[in-house]
């Protein structure tokens, strides 16, 4: 590790991390509101949101690092509200946004499961008339939350926490690279005690290592973002990651029209999904082996050594 690396310390470059993605959502703000206020695409809208939510996640995650590297003397607390609020705010918009995703794909020409595919393309109408209603719905309430507020005092709140805690920084005076190992192998044990100790994992538990999965990623973000060799271990780790979040969005899916009134077109695309989410979680499972032990034990050696 070159002496640079060695040089850098955790503190004020989390903190220059956190107020990039808190510059990203300022920008977001600001384009959520131009798109309603000019009749915006649908797909912009959400593309939008999804940017928004990564970047509140980001937050989230580093600051959790922070908390626990400093003990929670660094709380961070009205950033992490800010951004926590935002995603709650968000949460139900995403989801159905991502089912419109699945039911289109599930109705294309293309489909490769055992039942006739005209049967879903069918059954789609009536559930994506279904998304539809929800979406506006939801559409409102984001109009409400994000459209209507500047934001700006919470900005200006978030903008004061950030300069006072790096006025403490001496709290977290570590270096990076012993920063970020630390967190590496407290995420690490995390997912590895879900993982390995459980021959069959529960929902709730696969569930968990996704979000572990989302933090360490994060982590591995801003170490790329300061030189260290992550994009190989990046790349793999959003692949596995990609898997476990179609399972997760399929099984919500499942859920959400589960909970709707009966109908006929409505268990038909109950029943392609069955199979669907099957299909993904042991797809998932499976490639959750793969960042085992000896996974994590090499991805250490490549980074910090």
């Amino acid at each position: 590790m070159s002496d640079k690396l060695q040089s850098q310390k955790f503190m004020p470059l989390a903190i220059s991390y956190i107020e990039s993605q808190i510059a990203e959502i300022r920008l977001q703000f600001y384009l959520l509101r131009q798109l309603h206020k000019h009749g915006g695409q649908s797909n912009e809208i959400k593309e939008s949101v999804h940017i928004l939510r990564t970047s509140a996640r980001r937050v989230v995650s580093i600051i959790r690092h922070i908390r626990y590297l400093s003990q929670n003397q660094s709380s961070l607390d009205q950033t992490f509200n800010f951004c926590r609020k935002i995603l709650h705010k968000t949460n139900k918009f995403r989801d159905i946004s991502v089912f419109e995703e699945i039911i289109a794909n599930a109705a294309s020409p293309d489909i490769s499961i055992p039942m006739e595919a005209s049967a879903i393309r069918s059954a789609e109408i009536p559930v994506k008339e279904l998304l539809d209603q929800k979406y506006f719905l939801e559409y409102g309430k984001l109009k409400k939350n994000i459209f209507t507020s500047s934001g700006s005092g919470s900005f200006k709140t978030i903008d004061n926490e950030l300069k006072l805690i790096l006025k403490r920084r001496q709290q977290i005076n570590l270096p990076l690279a012993e920063a970020a190992s630390s967190v590496y192998f407290q995420l690490a044990a995390r997912i590895i005690s879900l993982v390995e100790d459980d021959v069959d994992l529960h929902d709730v538990d696969l569930h968990k290592v996704r979000i572990a999965y989302k933090e360490l990623r994060y982590l591995l973000e801003l170490l790329e973002k300061n030189e260290f060799d992550t994009q190989s271990v990046l790349s793999h780790l959003k692949s596995v990651q990609d898997n476990l979040g179609k399972w997760h969005d399929v099984k919500m899916l499942l859920i959400f029209l589960t909970k709707q009134p009966e109908s006929d077109k409505y268990n038909i695309m109950k029943q392609y999904l069955s199979s669907q989410e099957s299909d993904t979680r042991i797809t998932s499972i499976n490639r959750t082996e793969e960042l085992n032990h000896e996974w994590f034990r090499q991805t250490y050696n490549q980074i910090f050594r």
